[in-house]
């Protein structure tokens, strides 16, 4: 299944929310999301570690772009001539980069080559990032538009600045979908990142395309304090055939995974990265006899009050939603599984390595049907019974 839209806002919020006033669940989601990717070489300690990097590293690039308006440069630009020989002939170029290490220097950096840049941004993050974008611009004595992604209006300011030879920057791992709306197939393509299956809007790729100017990647990376952007070689992409697109987006996302890899605690993304799979992983499957099966004996330890316990793994599974529905994320699984809050509880309970007699006596679901739950836990592989 894909990520439900519905959750879409709501996971939004909660980050907004966690990284305000709950930094210790949003180490535990970070984790899980982590897990994802990395569950077959970190332990569980090891991915909370990581988690926990990830959140600093998340600070520093606050502070880093903050220090963006008050004058701050990188120290090392690597591979700028390309971009300087395309503003020589006069041709633009659309810049894509990740929310990755100081990530608002790719707009700075292609600043500096050309003094006519256009940024596309979703609204919500137009709004939040205007006012210093805009102090940013004058204090370097630059021209900067701003442009909502997505929309037809957008669309056509876009092209005509990047033909009229301006350049394009784009954070693609983001809300924003300029060239057009995500969600169609001529808008989306499924490629693997982080050996996750995303589904990505081709909009970097076809904006250049419409434009006719090239696709140059962009990557920032911090070594202590110091800044490096790293511009690729410009990408041409010839036409807007749907195939096209793919193969350009595709080879994007190549050269802007090596920098996520070679420090995924840079990376912002990690919080929402389940907003882009393109699809979870299988739903568990168990045959109805054995499901009986289970829950007869798990019955039977209950009334003989028994001290084996419900244990769930934190770094490996959490869950999100309000209210009467909640999905449970199980992160080396790749599963999105709806639940009750009364499974939610006994995930609750998991974490706590809560016996089995104290969930009989304070279960968060009717008493006959606890068997059967934990033994859908347990065989989901969301829970384990144990001493």
């Amino acid at each position: 299944m894909s990520l439900p839209d519905r959750i879409r806002e709501p996971l939004n919020a909660l980050h907004a929310r966690l990284l305000v006033r709950r930094p210790g669940l949003l180490e535990r989601l970070v984790a899980v999301s982590l897990s994802t990717a990395l569950a077959e070489s970190l332990r569980p300690e090891e991915l909370f570690a990581l988690s926990r990097r990830v959140l600093v590293e998340g600070a520093k690039n606050r502070l880093a772009n903050q220090d963006l308006v008050r004058g701050s440069r990188c120290q090392v630009v690597e591979n700028a001539a390309p971009l300087r020989a395309l503003h020589a002939q006069g041709r633009g170029a659309v810049v894509a980069s990740l929310h990755l290490g100081p990530f608002h220097h790719a707009l700075t950096e292609a600043a500096a080559i050309h003094p006519e840049v256009v940024v596309f941004a979703a609204e919500h993050l137009r709004d939040h990032f205007q006012r210093s974008w805009d102090r940013i611009a004058r204090d370097r004595s630059f021209a900067l538009d701003v442009i909502p992604s997505g929309g037809r209006a957008g669309l056509l300011r876009a092209v005509k600045a990047l033909r009229g030879g301006a350049f394009g920057v784009i954070f693609v791992d983001s809300t924003n979908r300029a060239g057009g709306r995500a969600g169609t197939p001529e808008r989306d393509v499924e490629l693997e990142f982080l050996t996750l299956p995303f589904r990505m809007s081709v909009g970097p790729a076809f904006l250049a395309a419409r434009a006719g100017v090239p696709l140059v990647c962009a990557r920032a990376r911090r070594e202590g304090w110091r800044r490096t952007i790293q511009f690729s070689d410009p990408l041409e992409v010839p036409d807007t055939d749907p195939e096209t697109l793919a193969a350009a987006v595709r080879q994007m996302y190549q050269w802007l995974e090596t920098g996520v890899r070679e420090k995924p605690e840079a990376w912002d993304g990690w919080v929402q990265h389940l907003l882009y799979w393109a699809r979870s992983g299988e739903p568990p499957r168990v045959t109805r006899d054995a499901w009986d099966q289970r829950t007869r004996e798990l019955e039977t330890q209950i009334q003989a009050g028994s001290h084996l316990r419900l244990r769930v793994e934190p770094a490996h599974v959490a869950w999100l939603g309000e209210g009467a529905e909640r999905l449970v994320f199980h992160g080396p699984k790749r599963r999105l599984i709806k639940a009750t809050p009364g499974i939610v509880a006994l995930l609750g309970a998991g974490e706590r390595g809560v016996t089995l007699t104290e969930l009989a006596r304070r279960a968060s679901v009717p008493r006959s049907e606890l068997a059967r739950e934990l033994a859908r836990l347990e065989l989901a592989g969301l829970a384990r019974i144990d001493p």
